[in-house]
């Protein structure tokens, strides 16, 4: 079939949009629900960086939970060529046509995902992770060049920050033990210090020690001992901090810490907070997995957000 015929026939079936699809795609509460399950391959997902948004396809899950295989998704006026694969109205989440931009499949931290808009049919999913799209410089359809370099420049700038994540083996490696203190500790550093958020986690971390100026003043401030632990934040604390599902504790801390550090590295801060706070609950929770986990990460978020409001 001729390339332009093709085209006019996919521009019938994609301008056939259905509206109850995008209603339920963007209806608030469907949207809390489906936050409060865990990210999933085969969803529909806006990321949010604070500065800059875009849609996803969950192409897969890793093992590091903190991160996630992304595939971009575009609206279908943006355009498309031969090697972009669309999913028509009747296959979209949103009920508006999307383009899926193969080439530039990444991985991200799980952090950046923000609006779950839904998933995708089994056999849509199929038919991208199994499309191959090949060049064709001659296609009349082809996306302006400046526009493909914007989608593979912003997904490497998210790619990237994967490295400026914490090494949860890092964590996981020391010796704990009051873990009760733990994330008041983390917050007196900023509060009494006025340490930024990479000093503090410095600090937590034991790479960064503080005078004895620094100690004197947190010591009056009832911080006089580094808290110490004798059991270890399982990983899977940590994991399941970077949820997007938490993102809202994020921006609260964000609102209250007004520093020249990037955003990025502020959140890293709030969610270590969270991750430790949850783990301070564990020794008076029953239960195990990810379930009870998420459970105890929900009382911590709603202690750290009433904390600020009081303040």
């Amino acid at each position: 079939m001729d390339s332009r015929i093709e085209k006019h026939l996919i521009d019938i079936i994609a301008k056939q949009y259905q509206p109850g699809k995008f209603r339920q795609a963007t209806d608030e509460d469907l949207i809390a629900s489906r936050l409060d399950e865990p990210v999933a391959a085969d969803q529909l997902w806006e990321v949010d960086d604070r500065k800059t948004c875009a849609m996803v396809f969950v192409s897969e899950v890793p093992d590091d939970r903190r991160l996630v295989r992304v595939i971009p998704v575009g609206n279908y006026e943006n355009g498309f060529d031969s090697r972009d694969h669309v999913v028509f109205p009747d296959g979209s989440p949103t009920g508006f046509p999307l383009i899926v931009y193969k080439e530039f499949e990444t991985t991200i931290p799980i952090r950046l995902l923000s609006v779950p808009y839904g998933s995708f049919d089994g056999h849509v999913s199929d038919n991208i992770r199994s499309f191959e799209g090949v060049y064709d410089p001659y296609d009349d359809n082809n996306i302006p060049l400046v526009n493909r370099m914007n989608i593979r420049d912003q997904f490497e700038r998210w790619h990237e920050l994967c490295d400026r994540l914490p090494e949860p083996q890092g964590i996981s490696e020391e010796e704990f033990g009051t873990r009760e203190d733990i994330g008041d500790y983390i917050e007196a550093l900023h509060s009494v210090l006025g340490l930024a958020p990479a000093q503090c986690l410095a600090v937590r971390r034991g790479t960064l020690a503080l005078t004895e100026e620094q100690e004197k003043r947190m010591a009056k401030a009832g911080f006089g001992n580094h808290p110490q632990t004798t059991d270890t934040l399982p990983k899977a604390f940590v994991e399941l901090s970077e949820q997007p599902r938490w993102r809202f504790v994020v921006d609260d801390y964000i609102d209250s810490h007004q520093e020249s550090a990037s955003s990025f590295d502020i959140e890293s801060t709030a969610r270590e907070a969270l991750a430790h706070q949850a783990f301070a609950l564990a020794a008076r929770t029953n239960g195990s997995g990810d379930e009870a986990i998420n459970e105890l990460l929900q009382k911590a978020a709603g202690s750290m957000t009433r904390s600020r409001k009081a303040e």
